[in-house]
């Protein structure tokens, strides 16, 4: 058994739409584990965003809604907790008024 630490970064997110985190879909033969997840607000005024998973099936999951983050603040979203990912999952994000930084730390077991 193998172990990779990841960080995937996706910067200034400001769509409306589902948005692939930096392309991240867990390989076949793969899991992570998300071991935290980081958000920045660039922008001055308060932003929101979400987190979604999908699975292979198409199935998606929120990992959180609507997270308001002041201007020029970071959050920690997950801390201490654990998001197990499977093969074919893919993490998505919504931020729809503003620019929000997001990185996901992960360890992918192989």
């Amino acid at each position: 058994m193998s172990v990779e630490y990841k960080n995937i970064k996706e910067t200034g997110t400001t769509s409306s739409s589902f948005n692939w985190v930096q392309n991240y879909q867990l390989s076949s033969g793969r899991t992570a584990t998300i071991t935290s997840i980081n958000l920045c607000n660039t922008s001055t005024a308060l932003q929101y965003v979400s987190l979604y998973l999908r699975n292979a099936a198409g199935t998606y999951q929120s990992i959180f809604q609507d997270i308001p983050i002041d201007g020029e603040a970071t959050l920690e979203v997950i801390d201490g907790q654990k998001i197990v990912l499977l093969a074919g999952d893919t993490i998505y994000n919504t931020c729809p008024a503003g620019s929000i930084d997001i990185v996901v730390s992960l360890m992918e077991i192989y």
